[in-house]
């Protein structure tokens, strides 16, 4: 009897019989009382969309020895890690001892690394590693690296490392055959891809460990990167959201044409265009034509396209520069767009008409201009609504532009770019929030690191690190501005900036909330993530946040950027966050700030920031809960004429909307309150 055979435990032999007779059971009996199998479909629901194992040990009969661990998994929320010290031997004669375990699993990807190790089954040769690294991301492929791995003494490293895949015969054993396989990559049912930096493979039965798993994560594919560009001619809505016309023509990609002669609504329902195209040209850039869009509900009375709720739209063209900026114009401005019961002037960004009782019942908007939390920017050229909900919304000529890539740290203007040659590297300074204007704050929780030669950066184990943080800050008693938790790290090398509690403007329609707002740089570039929040009552999802992801607030000159990224010669700086309201209350906020420009050092007198009066009253300099305009000052500010949007004072322009009667209808023509002809009921 062979050493192999005598390894064979009795409860291997019993499992495999206890198989076999549960098998001959199942098939006597009547198919009514077998168990059903679980649903596939609620299985894959549950699983994780990132994960990450330390090591995995499988014995002889494939029973687990030794489950994966440390071990995490993420779906929603924040990231997750978890750490080990160490895994020690399990059996005799056999080792397997590794350190220094940590893996994690978030919105950013997935990673497990292990410091080092060693593996050695029974009559076999060690297996050694130092540095294991295995790690994937949204938008990278899954790679795997080590510092050291060596068979028997022998390096293997950058053969191991050159080819996925790659596997290694051991020399032969009594045992039998037994293998190491690197950077191994499985397609699992759901579509997941799960990378395996090292395995261990015994021949099954011979001894008694039979395999071993070290490093292992599972995600997703990497998504497809989103086309550049997307043009669509029209879509309609019905009131309970359902598609009467659910974008037609469409293109998406660059360079692109697709026409329409016709397009009717679904359901025989009366709203009909004519002569509509959509292009997109190799630069980016794009274009959309609509000859006629009309929409009568009223179909009985033979004045229904005059009626309030008809809407007509003539000779309408939206062209989309490969910058990202838009223009819409009509062939005829005159008798362009008939909503509400009237002509409409065309040259606005917003249309509100009013019924007989004061209130908004009609809303037109002019090139349209929305940003996704991805960074993708769409574009409408025209957007009905109902506010009534009794007739569809209609949106005319939309382009979706794809989210910029990310810009990447900035190299030295000059210098020469062997590390081993005299130079500076750029270094990152850091802080947690600033704003200027009503409610000014300095400069929060600054890190300044000092450039360092690129000798002594080569050199130093570890560069150094300036850190900074504060529990609080924020505009006083004003109450306007606020943050918590906030701490900065600066070198040579990279910086981060956190902030835990971001709170602006609150109880106003420009309320910020946001949490764990993170700005990290490395040598690979800047990522940006949150625990989520809301921006003017919009939730921002946590995760990773897109470079230059824009946040429009309607009804007001605030621009809102996130992971805003910029570059001045050879200085990159990155907002996490940034607030700006230029022409209304000239205030500018910024919060998580990494920046290879210097930050001023404060030697500035304080600032008097502003303040409550009594009873709590806001005083000039907050924003009032309309978020619009200082409270304590006239929404009418100093002029009695509506801004027409053709000029700008540094100071606050509110016009006065004209509202004009006629017959049983009111509407107003606006651009942010602009005064229009009489509706028509």
């Amino acid at each position: 009897m062979t050493a192999r055979t005598l390894l064979r435990r009795p409860a291997a032999l019993l499992a495999a019989a206890a198989v076999a007779a549960a098998a001959l059971g199942a098939a006597l009996l009547p198919a009514t009382l077998l168990p059903a199998a679980p649903a596939t479909a609620a299985a894959a629901a549950t699983a994780a969309t990132y994960s990450a194992s330390g090591v995995e040990i499988i014995d002889i009969d494939g029973g687990t020895l030794q489950a994966p661990k440390p071990s995490v998994s993420w779906t929603t929320s924040a990231e997750t890690s978890s750490r080990l010290d160490a895994t020690g031997d399990l059996l005799k004669l056999n080792t397997t001892r590794t350190s220094d375990l940590a893996v994690t699993a978030g919105p950013t990807g997935a990673t497990a690394t292990i410091g080092s190790g060693e593996f050695t089954l029974r009559d076999r040769v060690p297996v050694t590693f130092r540095g294991l690294s295995v790690v994937c991301s949204p938008t990278q492929a899954s790679t795997v690296s080590f510092t050291a791995l060596t068979v028997n003494g022998t390096d293997i490293t950058a053969t191991a490392t050159a080819t996925p895949g790659f596997t290694y015969q051991l020399p032969s054993s009594q045992y039998g055959a037994t293998k190491i396989i690197v950077g191994e990559r499985t397609t699992n049912k759901d579509g997941s891809i799960t990378t395996t930096a090292l395995r261990v493979e015994a021949e099954a039965g011979a001894s008694e460990i039979w395999r071993i798993r070290a490093g292992r994560i599972t995600c997703p594919p990497a998504a497809p990167a989103p086309a550049r560009v997307t043009a669509t001619g029209l879509r309609v809505a019905a009131p309970d959201g359902s598609a009467l016309v659910a974008g037609e023509p469409s293109v998406s990609g660059e360079g692109q044409t697709k026409t329409a002669a016709t397009v009717d609504a679904a359901s025989s329902y009366p709203a009909h265009s004519k002569n509509v195209s959509v292009t997109t040209a190799a630069d980016g850039s794009a274009s959309v034509g609509i000859g006629e869009f009309t929409q009568v509900p009223d179909q009985t009375s033979g004045v229904g396209e005059y009626r309030w709720n008809a809407l007509r739209v003539y000779g309408l063209r939206l062209s989309v520069a490969a910058d990202g900026s838009s223009t819409v114009k009509f062939d005829n401005a005159s008798s362009a767009v008939f909503a509400n019961g009237v002509w409409g002037n065309t040259a606005t960004d917003l249309y509100t008409g009013l019924g007989s009782d004061g209130a908004e019942r009609v809303r037109v908007h002019f090139n349209e201009r929305t940003t996704a939390a991805d960074g993708s920017v769409t574009i409408n050229a025209l957007r009905y609504e109902d506010l009534t909900h009794a007739n569809p919304g209609v949106t005319l000529g939309t382009v979706v532009l794809a989210a910029p890539k990310a810009i990447a740290p900035a190299k030295p203007a000059d210098g020469p770019a062997d590390p081993d040659n005299s130079g500076t590297l750029p270094a990152w300074n850091s802080y947690g929030i600033a704003a200027t204007g009503p409610s000014p704050v300095r400069p929060v929780a600054v890190s300044r690191a000092t450039a360092q030669p690129q000798k002594s950066v080569k050199a130093l184990a570890t560069p150094a690190e300036e850190s900074a943080s504060a529990p609080t800050a924020g505009d006083g008693k004003a109450g306007q501005i606020a943050v918590g938790s906030v701490t900065t790290t600066s070198s040579a090398t990279g910086a981060s900036a956190t902030v835990g509690q971001l709170r602006l403007y609150p109880g106003t329609t420009v309320e910020v909330s946001l949490k764990n707002l993170l700005v990290k740089a490395t040598g690979t570039g800047v990522v940006v993530s949150s625990d989520g929040g809301t921006v003017a009552g919009r939730p921002l999802a946590a995760g990773t946040i897109a470079p230059d992801t824009r946040i429009e607030v309607p009804g007001t000159t605030i621009r809102v950027v996130l992971n805003e990224q910029s570059r001045n010669g050879s200085e990159v700086t990155v907002h996490g966050f940034h607030l700006t309201d230029a022409s209304g209350l000239a205030t500018d906020v910024v919060a998580a700030v990494l920046t290879t420009a210097a930050v001023p050092a404060d030697t500035a007198p304080p600032l008097t920031p502003a303040s409550t009066g009594p009873g709590g009253i806001l005083v000039p300099g907050a924003l009032a809960p309309d978020g619009k305009s200082p409270a304590g000052m006239s929404d009418t500010g100093s002029s009695a004429l509506a801004s027409t949007g053709s000029t700008a004072t540094p100071g606050l322009l509110v016009g006065a909307g004209l509202l004009v009667a006629a017959g049983t209808g009111i509407a107003v023509f606006r651009r942010r309150r602009r005064s229009g002809p009489p509706t028509q009921d």
